[in-house]
This record gives C-alpha cells, structure tokens and sequence, in this order.
C-alpha cells in the first residue's frame, strides 16, 4: 500500500477533512491525458487554532463542461 507524507500547518483546526488528490498522465492517449482521481479522509487532532483558505467547495468546483471531470 502506497504512503504518503505531508505537513499540515499547525495553525489548521481540529476537524475532519476530505482531501483529494490527482496523479496525471500526460499522453496517455493521442489527444488526452489521463487522470486518475482519490480522496482520503483526513482527521486532524490538536488545538490548531487558525481559519484554513484554500480549500474547493463542493458542489461547484468542477463544471460539468471542463475537460476530465
């Protein structure tokens, strides 16, 4: 099973969230590349403390119309 390290800034708050992740092939075929799309849940314990920004809402990050959604 792959694994996967990263550092969450201390400042995020305690809760859970959904992140999601893309791996991309680019030519996998003649015109498209391919995506390959998963999520994790993730549940940060601790005081954090901060107001996170960045983040995708859904629904309506994707439009329907954009290629490889």
């Amino acid at each position: 099973m792959p694994q996967f390290n990263f550092t969450v800034p201390r400042t995020t708050p305690p809760g859970q969230y959904l992140m999601r992740f893309e791996y991309i092939m680019p030519g996998a075929s003649k015109d498209w590349p391919q995506y390959f799309i998963n999520c994790a849940l993730v549940n940060i314990i601790g005081p954090g403390g901060g107001t996170p920004t960045g983040f995708a809402k859904f629904p309506g990050s994707y439009d329907p119309e954009d290629i490889g959604t």
